[in-house]
């Protein structure tokens, strides 16, 4: 199942939650901790006294904590948040495309030097070569390369590593070769950005944080999706 299909039912799992219940309100759960805390101290030592022990009564205080304290965690929390194994649902593991990341790398670059040649009314050709753009250009007086090189820096949007790295020749013609960062994936922090992709699809399908969606890195290149209670159907 590819993400773009199932994405409808990732945000309808992001939908915002109904009001928050009287007993959920902060006042609320405040009035509860402090009787917690007070009451079973109040009632050991009340408990000392009658049985002429006051020496005892932070003790029974104490037993008396833990036991109302466990009663009301298990109450307030129930019924218990089970797994994804017990109350059923998805797991999504999605892969990055290393290779279409490099293509699409080359085919952008490819593009903005095609365009280029023919701003600068130069007669000229692309050729790919391990990562690498190499612009032939019949034409080798350096006017017409620094022209050519300038249109180049216009035409080359932000996102996309296209830069120069040597001028040679080959024959009578001038070759400029350029790099697209595509062979140079290896140099990335590959955690930096799978971070970053995890952040992101996070957003995407939990907006609001309100619903039990898992987005965690699954290997090297991959991301995995946890949705609860949902049917894969």
């Amino acid at each position: 199942m590819s993400f773009a299909s199932f994405l409808p039912m990732l945000l309808a799992q992001a939908a915002v939650e109904p009001s928050t219940p009287w007993f959920r309100e902060g006042w609320f759960l405040l009035v509860v901790a402090l009787a917690v805390i007070a009451a079973p101290f109040l009632v050991g030592f009340q408990l000392a006294r009658i049985w002429r022990s006051p020496d005892d009564g932070w003790r029974i205080g104490v037993v008396l904590f833990a036991f109302v304290a466990g009663i009301v965690i298990c109450a307030m929390g129930w019924p218990p948040k089970l797994g994804i194994d017990l109350s059923g649902g998805v797991i999504l593991i999605y892969e990055v495309d290393s290779n279409k990341q490099q293509n699409r790398l080359m085919e952008d670059g490819q593009r903005v030097l095609d365009r280029s040649i023919a701003a600068t009314g130069l007669r000229g050709t692309v050729e790919r070569e391990d990562g690498r753009l190499s612009v032939v250009l019949p034409s080798g007086a350096d006017s017409d390369l620094d022209r050519f090189e300038n249109e180049v820096s216009g035409r080359t949007p932000g996102d996309l590593p296209l830069a120069l790295q040597e001028r040679t020749r080959r024959d009578d013609a001038a070759v400029l070769v350029y790099s697209t960062g595509a062979a140079n994936t290896e140099d990335v922090d590959n955690n930096q950005l799978m971070d970053k992709l995890v952040t992101a699809i996070t957003r995407r399908v939990n907006p609001g944080g309100q619903k039990e969606v898992t987005v965690r890195r699954y290997g090297e290149e991959q991301v995995e999706v946890i949705i609860p209670e949902v049917d894969e159907a």
